[in-house]
């Protein structure tokens, strides 16, 4: 009986108690057109040497936009190990969207030895910061990732990324 339970609270207009549909689908429709319009900005021309020198002298915008260019290969050779390097170092002076950047790598074994346990850490201390990194928490408490499954934990870090404006952890807490 658990989906007429189910179907039971979306009828009522509310699903896990706290949001109520139509505003749900709202949220999602609004985060689909705010990601739109800021991909199309994503293909302007940088300065590949200025964005070096930022980043050495310790912009961290600059050093996690370097790792994503050496992980992506776009402007440059991918390179899996300086995209690492760039990320660690934005992440050791505390930028949210880095330590989500170098969970995430150790999370699906991708430039690194994959380690869910280190992932879950990074995406802990950068969750309350981060939209992504509370999306990426909330799914290591529901999929047991680095942790023991808390499903309750997850939700929770669902909901708080969807507060932020993340539309995936939306639907994903629309749908626990």
């Amino acid at each position: 009986m658990p989906g007429a339970a189910r179907s039971a609270r979306i009828e009522s207009g509310r699903v896990n108690g706290t949001m109520k549909t139509p505003q749900l689908l709202l949220l999602v429709l609004t985060l689909t057109l705010s990601m739109s319009l800021a991909d199309s900005s994503a293909g302007e021309s940088v300065d590949m040497e200025d964005l070096k020198k930022r980043a050495a002298e310790g912009e961290v915008t600059a050093q996690l936009d370097l790792a994503h260019r050496f992980r992506d290969g776009k402007g440059m050779e991918a390179n899996a190990s300086e995209a690492m390097i760039w990320a660690h170092r934005a992440a050791d002076a505390g930028h949210a969207e880095a330590m989500d950047f170098v969970g995430f790598a150790y999370l699906r074994g991708a430039m690194v030895k994959r380690n869910t346990r280190l992932a879950f850490g990074y995406f802990q201390a950068a969750a309350e910061a981060s939209a992504q990194a509370a999306f990426n928490l909330g799914q290591c408490y529901f999929g047991a990732q680095g942790t023991a499954q808390d499903c309750a934990k997850g939700l929770d870090w669902w909901e708080k990324a969807a507060a932020k404006g993340h539309g995936r952890a939306a639907v994903a807490a629309a749908m626990a």
